[in-house]
């Protein structure tokens, strides 16, 4: 018979379960036995730790605490600032932060952020225009039809909403996004991930109708996010104000340019 192991449980294939019990009993569901609640397409434990469950219609996930766990795990989970844990993590039931110096409680059931913010800034000079009727933004297909800057801002903005829907995050888009936007997603205090295209210089990223501006000029964020991804012309030249929005765990990716020489660093 053939086991499969997955560092903290064995399971049986033929018998279609795992041999030891969930260590935290029955707080985790009558089935003894079961792995995050038979929905493994929408659930994952891939360290028999916390359960998270996120779902794209909601601005928070659901976040299972198991036996041990830390918030220190999730943390690793969810690439989010340990640090701040008390600013992203809160009680399910009525939204309130998670008191100083509480350990997670075992079957207890905890929100984190769960929205990823698509922004498109000013774009001038681009052939794509996805407000105008007629132009599809649902698979590239739809933007076949655009040339030049057009279709590679096209690809661009169609690889930040696939990305963010393989994560199963409530998206929120925005074509014409503004300082003020940036700012509102900075300001959530739901954000878990935020994509930025427009064009950019030395001074800065371009807002829709507005001069630059760069992330550091907005102020604090409620929270530092773990994934930023910003596609603007040299993106570089206002780098400490993207990297001190981002958790020393996160996403950061910029690109000097459009879909040219990527920059990517994971700040671990």
């Amino acid at each position: 018979m053939a086991l499969s192991s997955h560092l903290f449980a064995i399971y049986n294939p033929a018998q279609g379960r795992f041999l030891n019990r969930d260590p935290i009993g029955e707080t985790g569901g009558k089935n003894l036995y079961g792995f995050v609640a038979n929905d493994g397409i929408n659930r994952w434990d891939y360290l028999g730790l916390w359960e998270i469950e996120r779902n794209p219609n909601k601005e928070f996930a659901s976040a299972t605490a198991e036996e041990n766990d830390t918030w220190s795990d999730l943390s690793k989970e969810t690439k989010l600032e340990l640090s701040e844990y008390q600013e992203w993590v809160k009680y399910y039931f009525n939204g309130d932060p998670v008191r100083s110096g509480e350990d997670p409680s075992p079957g207890c059931q905890y929100r984190i952020p769960n929205v990823a913010y698509v922004l498109q800034g000013d774009v001038s000079g681009s052939d794509y225009k996805p407000l105008e009727k007629g132009n599809t933004h649902t698979g590239l297909l739809g933007f076949v039809q655009n040339v030049g800057l057009g279709i590679k801002s096209a690809i661009i903005v169609y690889e930040m909403r696939a990305n963010a829907a393989e994560n199963r995050y409530k998206t929120v888009v925005n074509y014409n996004a503004t300082s003020q936007n940036f700012l509102n997603a900075l300001k959530n205090p739901y954000t878990q991930a935020i994509y930025w295209h427009s064009h950019g210089d030395s001074e800065g990223v371009y807002g829709a109708n507005e001069v630059h501006f760069t992330p550091d000029s907005l102020g604090d964020p409620h929270h530092k996010v773990g994934l930023l991804w910003a596609y603007a012309c040299n993106s570089y030249g206002c780098y400490s104000g993207w990297i001190n929005i981002v958790s020393s765990s996160g996403d950061l990716r910029l690109f000097d340019g459009l879909l040219t020489n990527p920059f990517s660093e994971g700040v671990d």
